[in-house]
Formats: C-alpha cells, sequence, structure tokens
C-alpha cells in the first residue's frame, strides 16, 4: 500500500500544476451545481419554514357585526384550538406635509387587540427593524409594500389621523374629525398571506399598530372589521369545527354571519407559485453536474492516459496491475476531494444568492445558510462520479499495458466523404472530418462528449423558451387565467344598487355584456371552497370555461378542475354542496378556471379552485331590497375605439355610485384580477431562461475547450498538411467547419427535443394548474437560435483558428 501512495504522491507533485488545474475546475463546476441543488431546497422549504417560524394561522374567524364580545373567546376554549388572537381593523389615514388624509392609497390598518397577534401567534417575517412593543402605541410595522409606497425606513415618523368613525363614503371624512398622531416605524415585515398575495387586502399597504393605540384611539363600536386568526391541533376535522364555530355564532345573536375561512388554501397557492423556480434550479443542477461530468470526466482519463505510459516500467520495477490501478484510484480520489472541498466553499458563499422572488421574501433566515447535509452529500458525489469515471480506463490500461489510449484504426467519417464527394472545399472537407472523427492515441479528441453537453444546452434552452413562451401567455392573457372581461364593478362586503346600475350599464353603447354576482363559500363533497353566485344580465359573461355551460338552475353548479380532480368528479356527476346551514345535491354541468373573486382576506376563486352557482343561491336569505343582491357585476366593453370616451363617463359615473370607492375598501372597478399564483409566477418567469443561458454559456466554453484542444493534439496533422500546400485561411477555414458541424449536429438534435420537451413540461403544469394547455412553439425564439448559435460557435472558433493558422510546421515536424 505505501507503494501506491509512494507512487500517487510523485505523480501529483510532477504534473501539480495539470492536477491542480483539474482540481479548480472540479471545485468551480461542481460549486456551481451544488449551490443550485442548496438554491432549489432553501427555495422550495422558504416558506413552510415562514410558516413555522411566523407561527401561521391555520383559519381565520371574522364576524359580521363584532366577535369582540366574547364570541372569539368561546371559539378560542374549543378543544380543537391551541392558539387563538385578536385584532382589529381601525380607523386609521396617513397625511401628507399639507395634513390632507391620503384616501387613494390608505392602508389597511390591524391592531393586535390582545398582544397575541404579531407575537405569539401570526408573526411578521422581519425584514429589518424589530417588532413594536405592545405598550406603545405609536409604535408601527409596516409590510413592504408600506414601505415602498411612502419611501418608509425603520426609525421613519408617519404623520397620521386616528378617527372613532369612518364615514361610509370615504370621501366623505372630515380630517378635522380625526386625532393627529405621530408613528414610529420600528420594524418592517411580511406576513405569510402577503408573500403571494391571493385575497383582495393581502397586496396592500398595511400598518400594524399596537394594542395600546387600539385602546387610545379606537372605537369598539365602530371599528371597520375584526377577527381571530386560529391554529389548530394536527389532525383537527375542519368541518367539524366549523359546526361548533356556527353553533356558537347561533347562541350569540349581535355576531351575524360568521365568515370561516381556511389558510391552507393560500398556502397551497404561495408553495405552487415557488414551486417552478425551485424545480428551475433543480433542473439547471442536474444538467449542470451531467455536462460538467462529461467534460471534466474526459479530461481526467485523458491525463491518466498520459500518466499511463509509465506503466511498462513500472511493471518492470514490481509493481502489480492492482498496484497500478490503485495509483490511478488515490490519484483521481485525491483531485476529486481537493475539488470538492473547493465546490463545498464556494457554494456555502454563494448561498446568500438564494432564494429569489416569493420564496426569497418569505425566507425567514436570510443572508448564509449552509446546508452541511446537502452539501456533504454532495462532496460524496463528486468523488464517487470522479473516481469511477477514471476507474474503466485505470483498470484497463493497469490489466493490459498496451492500452493506454486508442490505438486502433478509426473508420472515416461518412459525413467528411460526402462533402468530398459533393466538391466541398477541400477546409471544409478537413473541417468535417476533424469534427467528426475523435482520432487516437495522443491525438484523441472529445468529439461526443462535445456535441453531448452541447446537445443538453441546446435541449434545456429550448425547453425552457418553450416553457417561458407558454408561462409569459398565461401572465399576459386575463383570458387564459379565467377573467373573460374588461372589468369588475365590486362593492366587497356591500351590496350594488342593482336598478341604477343596471340603467347606467344598459344606456351604455359602451358595454357589450354584463353580468352580477354574489360572494359566497360553499362546502363541495364536504371540503370548502371558495365560491360565486353569477347571473347573466345581458349577454354571456362568465369566467373562462374549459367544458360544459354556466349553470341555469339552483341545482348546477360549475367547478374548477383542481376541485373537480379532488372529487373524483366530471360533467354530469352529482356532488353535495353545503350552503348555509345545509347540504343539497348539484349536478355540475361545466369547469372553469377561475380569477380572483373574493373580498377582504377571505378566500378567493384561483385557477382551478373555485365554484359558481346562480346568485339566488348566495344570496342572502332575507334582504334589504330584494332586486339589491349583487356584490360585484362583470363587465365587457365593446372593442370599438369610438367608445373610448363613452366608457370613461360610464366609469366616473359608476365611481359615483359605490360609496367608499377609494382607501381602505379598496378598487371598486378592478381591471386585473390576476389570481396570486399568477402574480408569484409574474416574478420568477425569466428564472428558467437565466438559468437555461448559464447552461448554454458552459457548453459554448465546452465547444471552445474541445477546438483547443484539438488544436493541441493535431499539431502534427495541421503541419502536415501545411507542409502539403495548405494556407494559413484554410487551416482558419478548417477550424471554423469543425465548430460549425459541431454546432449543427447539437441543433439539429436539440431544438426539436427541447421544444419538445417544453411542451410536455408546460401541458403537465397546465393540468395541475387546471388552466387551458395551449402550449405555443415558440417560432421566433426558434429561428433565432439556430444562426444565434452557429454565430456564437464560429466566434467561439476565432481565436483556436487563429493559433491553428499560426502553426509552424518545421518546429512541430522537429518536435514531433
Amino acid at each position: 500500500m505505501s507503494a501506491v501512495w509512494f507512487r500517487a504522491w510523485a505523480d501529483l507533485r510532477a504534473r501539480w500544476r495539470a492536477w491542480a488545474g483539474l482540481a479548480l475546475l472540479v471545485g468551480l463546476s461542481g460549486g456551481v451545481v451544488l449551490a443550485a441543488a442548496a438554491g432549489a431546497r432553501r427555495t422550495q422549504t422558504a416558506y413552510p419554514r415562514m410558516v413555522d417560524a411566523t407561527r401561521d394561522a391555520d383559519v381565520l374567524v371574522g364576524a359580521e357585526h363584532t366577535g369582540l364580545s366574547g364570541f372569539y373567546d368561546e371559539v378560542g376554549r374549543l378543544p380543537a384550538v391551541v392558539g387563538i388572537g385578536e385584532l382589529a381593523g381601525v380607523n386609521l389615514v396617513v397625511v401628507d406635509a399639507a395634513g390632507k388624509p391620503d384616501l387613494v392609497d390608505d392602508p389597511a390598518v390591524d391592531a393586535s387587540v390582545d398582544d397575541r397577534v404579531g407575537y405569539t401567534i401570526f408573526r411578521p417575517n422581519l425584514v429589518a427593524g424589530r417588532l413594536p412593543r405592545p405598550d406603545r402605541p405609536t409604535e408601527v410595522l409596516a409590510n413592504p409594500a408600506m414601505a415602498r409606497l411612502h419611501h418608509l425606513k425603520v426609525g421613519t415618523t408617519v404623520a397620521a389621523l386616528a378617527f372613532r368613525e369612518f364615514p361610509d363614503d370615504m370621501r366623505q371624512v372630515d380630517p378635522s374629525l380625526g386625532q393627529p398622531v405621530a408613528l414610529e416605524v420600528v420594524g418592517i415585515g411580511v406576513l405569510p398571506p402577503e408573500v403571494v398575495p391571493v385575497s383582495p387586502r393581502d397586496a396592500g399597504p398595511q400598518f400594524t399598530v399596537t394594542s395600546a393605540f387600539y385602546r387610545a384611539y379606537a372605537d369598539p363600536e365602530h371599528l371597520p372589521y375584526d377577527a381571530a386568526v386560529v391554529r389548530l391541533r394536527r389532525g383537527t376535522a375542519i368541518s367539524e369545527l366549523k359546526v361548533q364555530v356556527d353553533s356558537i355564532a347561533a347562541g350569540r345573536p349581535e355576531v351575524g354571519e360568521v365568515f370561516f375561512t381556511l389558510q391552507v388554501d393560500r398556502r397551497i397557492s404561495a408553495q405552487r407559485a415557488i414551486e417552478p423556480q425551485a424545480v428551475a434550479l433543480a433542473a439547471f443542477a442536474t444538467l449542470a453536474g451531467l455536462t460538467a461530468f462529461l467534460v471534466i470526466g474526459q479530461l481526467l482519463v485523458r491525463q491518466h492516459a498520459m500518466g499511463a505510459g509509465d506503466h511498462p516500467a513500472l511493471r518492470s520495477l514490481g509493481m502489480t496491475p492492482g498496484q497500478l490501478f490503485g495509483v490511478a484510484i488515490v490519484r483521481a480520489t485525491v483531485i476529486a476531494a481537493s475539488g470538492a472541498a473547493v465546490a463545498m466553499v464556494l457554494a456555502a458563499a454563494t448561498s446568500g444568492l438564494f432564494p429569489m422572488g416569493p420564496a426569497g421574501v418569505a425566507e425567514p433566515n436570510r443572508g448564509l445558510a449552509v446546508n452541511m447535509g446537502l452539501l456533504i452529500a454532495g462532496m460524496a458525489v463528486i468523488v464517487v462520479l470522479i473516481a469511477g469515471r477514471v476507474a474503466l480506463a485505470s483498470w484497463r490500461s493497469a490489466v493490459s499495458p498496451g492500452r493506454t489510449g486508442s490505438t486502433g484504426a478509426v473508420s472515416p467519417s461518412h459525413l467528411a466523404r460526402t462533402a468530398a464527394r459533393l466538391g466541398f472545399p477541400v477546409s471544409a472537407t478537413i473541417g468535417v472530418r476533424m469534427a467528426m472523427e475523435p482520432g487516437r492515441g495522443a491525438a484523441t479528441v472529445p468529439v461526443r462528449t462535445t456535441v453531448a453537453g452541447t446537445v443538453m444546452a441546446i435541449i434545456a434552452v429550448m425547453a425552457a423558451l418553450t416553457f417561458g413562451t407558454g408561462l409569459s401567455r398565461l401572465v399576459g392573457s386575463p383570458r387564459l387565467y379565467g377573467q373573460d372581461w374588461d372589468v369588475a364593478y365590486d362593492a366587497g362586503f356591500s351590496v350594488i344598487p342593482t336598478g341604477e346600475a343596471n340603467a347606467l350599464l344598459k344606456a351604455s353603447p359602451s358595454v357589450v355584456g354584463y353580468s352580477g354576482g354574489v360572494y359566497g363559500d360553499v362546502s363541495v363533497g364536504g371540503g370548502p371552497v371558495a365560491a360565486v353566485g353569477i347571473d347573466p344580465i345581458v349577454g354571456s359573461v362568465f369566467p373562462t370555461m374549459l367544458a360544459g355551460r354556466p349553470p341555469r338552475a339552483d341545482d348546477e353548479i360549475v367547478l374548477g378542475t383542481n376541485v373537480l380532480s379532488r372529487l373524483h368528479k366530471g360533467l354530469g356527476d352529482t356532488v353535495t354542496v353545503g350552503v348555509g346551514d345545509g347540504g343539497r345535491p348539484m349536478r355540475v354541468v361545466g369547469r372553469a378556471v377561475f380569477p380572483k373573486l373574493g373580498r377582504g382576506s377571505f378566500s378567493t376563486t384561483s385557477l382551478g379552485e373555485g365554484a359558481v352557482v346562480t346568485a339566488s343561491v348566495l344570496a342572502p336569505p332575507a334582504p334589504e331590497s330584494p332586486a339589491d343582491i349583487y356584490n360585484f357585476m362583470l363587465i365587457r366593453w365593446s372593442r370599438d375605439p369610438a367608445q373610448q370616451q363613452t366608457r370613461q363617463r360610464l366609469v366616473a359615473h359608476l365611481r359615483d355610485l359605490a360609496a367608499g370607492c377609494s382607501g381602505a375598501s379598496g378598487d371598486c372597478l378592478p381591471t386585473d384580477q390576476r389570481p396570486g399564483l399568477i402574480e408569484g409566477y409574474s416574478r420568477v418567469r425569466a428564472t428558467p431562461v437565466l438559468l437555461a443561458a448559464i447552461l448554454a454559456v458552459l457548453a459554448l466554453a465546452t465547444l471552445a475547450h474541445t477546438l483547443v484542444t484539438s488544436i493541441r493534439r493535431r499539431r502534427r496533422d495541421l503541419a502536415i498538411l501545411e507542409t502539403l500546400g495548405f494556407g494559413r485561411r484554410q487551416v482558419s477555414a478548417a477550424v471554423a467547419w469543425q465548430a460549425t458541424v459541431l454546432t449543427t449536429i447539437a441543433l439539429v438534435i436539440g431544438v426539436p427535443l427541447g421544444v419538445a420537451a417544453g411542451r410536455w413540461l408546460w401541458s403537465g403544469f397546465a393540468g395541475q394548474l387546471g388552466i387551458p394547455a395551449e402550449g405555443r412553439i415558440p417560432v421566433a425564439a426558434v429561428v433565432l437560435a439556430v444562426p444565434a448559435a452557429l454565430a456564437a460557435a464560429n466566434l467561439i472558433a476565432a481565436v483556436p483558428a487563429r493559433v491553428a493558422a499560426r502553426i509552424r510546421p518545421a518546429v512541430v515536424l522537429r518536435s514531433e
């Protein structure tokens, strides 16, 4: 064994520059792979870790009037509840330098009523600063949207007005009735619902104030809203809990209607929004690792073949085949271990770059984060793969002294012979032969490795472009995410004055159709589902239908793809739908895609999640006016450009109809009702393309390495060609042809496979979301990719071509 170590150490000392270069190459490429793999893991787990770190709520319970009179206390005493906190909305507006209230961008303001919300439950994920102290009324926490809106930092003082009561129409706020208060921003933090906004309030600017502020400035009789966030025991049956909550509310008439919202739907949406980025990083790590393995493995085998020339002499000195094999393995292991250590350090140093996008918002531990388990496993994989790659070649050379490289005859390339028969220039024929024939012995060039690495990179780029095209269409096409109308007239928790709205809409030539809708929640098959009731009034305005038709009777329902999948139901089947206190059978008549339809902080429809029934099913049992039951209207405009001014006048009239159309009530005429998933995807849609571009750079580097290696190892052949009359320009042209042929082969194989892979990935992705799988081939990208790749290949070939042209035949042949 000592002879093995002695010989391995001697080889490393003799060729330390070459081995150190290989170890560094292993470290750099391995570091990229490990960093991407660790980034994928950190991205994948960021939101679940935030849920745990912030002690996120499982259920949000709200009351139509108030639950602070003891209702939430009773809910907190239920056996399934392990934690509860009470919050309330307070009447607070920011003022400008002139003391004028900001009613357009007025934030929603939550107050912790009992010192539990924000501290022991539903804590913010701090970005900067600290939590407000509960006993200080002027300390506040701002979310990032609020900080961006008013350019806030920790320590900023914000002028505001606190009101005991807001009027129904926020435009009638009297600033003189407000109590001035100077708020100190002590922290900026993100709550779990704000990572991927699902409900209408989640995306807006928000302050969180203390219980001391609530006691000093709020009027419990005139709160905008109140609610309780609830944490449950594992395994709690949600349907049974809801029955218990409804039973408590039934004994308290002052509570009114109870809103019961599961937060698991929001968590699923957030994780789905983060998933593509994590998958893209994992795919990049896999492809980059495979490409690096092919290239570096070829280099290691080549270095071993050069060292194997000493085997006959070592055999004559008494070394056995097993010892020669052991020398090679020890040498490869030392190189791999050294490179793996560099890779581990590089991955740890770059860990702060991840995660990005929504996962970066959710990450509870920002900065460097070393995943020792994954990095140690990655180091082990690097060592095993590299040692294994060298093992076969080492064993063959150890047991067969003559097999230190490829010495047999090499079959001539059919493509080169075809080029010669077709009358191609000699430089082209030579270039094709250099591209297709790996050579033998010391002149061996890793042709197959180069083609394989380039093919994988092109597949990745084209798959990413194809997938990215589908994602961009989804983000930018409202109809694909369910919004088959132009604007919604949304009254939120209020009702629309239907008679006046109908008169305006029917009289306007800018409107071609509209429907009325009611918000609500139902249970389908025992599980809660965000629902809306929609009645077509003029024309047919409805969420995008994938199959079937809208409901026409009270016993018909349209469901999202994911809801049907969970229930194992299809069109024509009957499902049990719970509305209010009882359940009823309904027939599934359609399958639809849903945009964001909902109100306040409660669950909204989203892509494959949601249900539509007729409006009468969800209408209040005893409305103040039988005609006024709609919470929103969905309006489709005429496409006639001449109607633009008419449309603007109609919008102004509709705003006049809606009390409190600005400020905390939100925009009553939203034109963009993207689900939270779409918002999340819009922030990460460039990630797959970016990672594929990095892999393309790696493929170009592989091509450059092959060209340089080819010139170095074929110096003798090129010198002979020049001796026979081959000009310098012809030598340069041959190298250019070599690069062109290698790239063309990779394009011919990689482009169609990449497009097919991208369409397959998009179809599976769309199926999971419950949206139309309308994949598109990025024709422009495909057309541009071919000349771009060939141009890049020839640009890279310019330097090796120049080196080849400057070969001096006399010097080369004398040294050979």
